[in-house]
C-alpha cells in the first residue's frame, strides 16, 4: 500500500465506515471511489465533498463536516438510481467497484473511455495504491497443478494479472512463462482432457475464458471467451458453456459415455458376483 493511500485511509476511514454502515457497501470500495474522485486526497476542491456530489447541474455541494458528507453520500446511494450498486453489498470489493463504474456516478470518469470497460480505472487504482485489499475470505490455492502421463504443469496468476505456467517434462522445469490473458481473480481451473489440458480463468470483465493445449502444455490456443457473469469471483463446474459465438459446448455426450461406462462396470461386477456364487455352490 502506498504512503499516500495510508494517509488517505487515516484521514477518511471513519467516514467510509459511516457510509458503509448506511449502505452495506465495503469501506474499501468507498475509499477507492473517493480516492479516484480526489486524486487520493490531493485534489479536494469542494469542501469535505470526497465524492464530488452535485447540488445542481452546475455546482458541487459543500459540507461543513465529513459527517455531513457521509450523511449526504448515504442519501445519494439510496436515491433510487444506484440499486445495482447496493445489490452488491456483501460481495467482493472488485464486484462493487465494477458496479460503481457502471452506475450514474461514473460520469465518464471511471474507465469505459479510459481503459476499455466500466470501472477499470477504479480497479487499477485499487490494485496499484490499495494492494487489492478485500476482507472477503480467501479460499483459493496459490498454484493449480495438472499432471499428465509425461508432464507436470503448474498454473498461477502473475502480479501483472496474466496467467503463468511452469512445465516439468520429466527432466527439467521450463521456468515460468506468461500465457497472457487478463485475470480478474486468482481463481482458475486446470483439467486434463482426452486431448490435452484445458485452463479456465475469470477475466477482468467477470466472464469465463478458456485456453487449451493439445500437446501437454507445450503450445496453447488463443483465449476463447465463454461469457457468463462470475462476479462472485469463483469458477464453478457447469454442464454447458456458451462461447462468445453463441454455440453451446454440450457435455451431454461425455455424460452419456460416463453413464455407459458405469453401466458396463455394474454388469462386470454383477457377473463376477454371480460367478463367485456359482463357484461357492460347486
Amino acid at each position: 500500500m502506498t504512503p499516500q493511500a495510508l494517509t488517505f485511509i487515516a484521514n477518511f476511514g471513519g467516514v467510509a465506515d459511516q457510509v458503509a454502515a448506511g449502505t452495506g457497501l465495503s469501506r474499501w470500495a468507498l475509499l477507492v471511489q473517493w480516492a479516484k474522485e480526489t486524486a487520493t486526497g490531493t485534489q479536494i476542491f469542494n469542501r469535505n465533498n470526497l465524492g464530488n456530489i452535485r447540488c445542481s447541474s452546475t455546482s458541487f455541494c459543500q459540507y461543513a463536516t465529513l459527517t455531513d458528507f457521509g450523511d449526504a453520500a448515504i442519501a445519494t446511494w439510496h436515491n433510487g438510481f444506484y440499486g445495482g450498486v447496493l445489490a452488491t453489498a456483501g460481495k467482493p470489493v472488485r464486484t462493487q467497484l465494477l458496479a460503481i463504474g457502471a452506475s450514474p456516478w461514473d460520469a465518464g470518469r471511471y474507465g469505459l473511455k479510459e481503459c476499455g470497460y466500466a470501472g477499470c480505472s477504479l480497479i487499477a487504482l485499487w490494485q496499484s495504491e490499495f494492494d487489492s485489499i478485500d476482507p472477503q475470505p480467501k479460499r483459493r490455492r496459490a498454484v493449480t497443478i495438472v499432471a499428465t502421463q509425461n508432464t507436470v504443469n503448474l498454473f498461477v496468476r502473475g502480479t501483472d494479472n496474466a496467467l503463468y505456467q511452469n512445465r516439468f517434462d520429466g527432466s527439467a522445469w521450463s521456468g515460468w512463462r506468461s500465457l497472457g490473458g487478463r485475470m480478474g481473480t486468482p481463481d482458475l481451473i486446470a483439467v486434463r482432457t482426452l486431448t490435452g489440458i484445458d485452463v479456465f480463468i475469470v477475466g477482468q470483465d467477470n466472464a469465463a475464458y478458456l485456453i487449451a493445449s493439445n500437446d501437454d502444455g507445450l503450445t496453447w490456443s488463443p483465449y476463447l471467451k465463454l461469457g457468463g457473469d462470475l462476479s462472485n469471483g469463483q469458477l464453478a463446474a457447469i454442464g454447458s458453456l456458451t462461447p462468445v459465438s453463441g454455440t453451446p459446448v454440450d457435455l451431454t455426450p461425455v455424460e452419456q459415455q460416463l453413464t455407459a461406462v458405469g453401466s458396463t462396470v455394474n454388469k462386470i461386477e454383477s457377473a463376477l458376483s454371480k460367478a463367485g456364487s456359482q463357484l461357492q455352490q460347486a
